[in-house]
């Protein structure tokens, strides 16, 4: 699967992943993806969030979500997208690097500029890193027939 840094809601300083250790509050991803072109295009890409580290903060919740405008600086009327609400049981649960949280086609109705928001309630997060990007298409473990991998078609 190829990355490409600017198509990357995280990627900073030679990192891939973004730490959410951080007090209750709103907070967004170090990156904003300009999707000059895609707009509402026929095959859109896929948007991937997995964890990086594990997580750690009794009692916190992290809501995740997708903002999308035509102003880079998103001052124009953002549309917000939920993602998902994930408790540290669940992010803890989850597993380790890698473990996927979100992977999911964007939607038709999608603007040229997308950023990621994290929302933390409850307590603050005290370890835990996320990896955001987007790709072309997802990897799976079936092929296009729908038969698990290495499953012989004429036995």
């Amino acid at each position: 699967m190829y990355l490409d840094a600017q198509d990357s809601y995280t990627y900073a300083s030679g990192s891939n992943y973004q730490s959410l250790v951080q007090g209750t509050g709103t907070y967004y991803s170090t990156n904003v993806v300009d999707h000059v072109g895609f707009g509402d295009d026929y095959n859109q890409p896929w948007l991937n969030i997995s964890i990086g580290t594990a997580f750690v903060g009794a009692g916190a919740t992290l809501a995740i979500n997708l903002l999308t405008d035509y102003n880079a600086t998103f001052t124009g009327a953002p549309v917000t997208i939920p993602l998902g609400t994930f408790t540290m049981a669940q992010l803890q649960t989850a597993g380790t690097a890698g473990t996927p949280l979100v992977k999911l086609q964007y939607p038709q109705g999608m603007h040229e500029f997308r950023e990621i928001q994290y929302v933390i309630t409850g307590a603050a997060i005290t370890a835990g890193t996320l990896n955001c990007y987007d790709t072309i298409d997802v990897a799976t473990n079936l092929d296009k027939l729908g038969y698990s991998s290495g499953a012989g078609i004429n036995q």
